[in-house]
């Protein structure tokens, strides 16, 4: 199976257990669910990756809140 890179602006932060997904634009994180193989691993990451496709920033998101 051929993977998709992962966008710049999502990152895998593994200093920490378990081990998470974060998107540096608006700050969600999700965590692993573990134990999982490489596959599965790179299958999560990849589903955050798809969610977080049109998300915006956190200061564009306090911007159209009026804050």
């Amino acid at each position: 199976m051929r993977h998709k890179k992962l966008p710049d602006w999502i990152h895998l932060k593994y200093d920490v257990q378990p081990p998470q997904v974060i998107c540096s634009r608006c700050g969600e994180t999700r965590t692993f669910h573990l134990p999982a193989t490489i596959e599965d691993a790179i299958l999560q990451s990849q589903a955050f990756a798809d969610s977080h496709k049109y998300c915006k920033t956190e200061s564009n998101q306090r911007k159209e809140k009026g804050g």
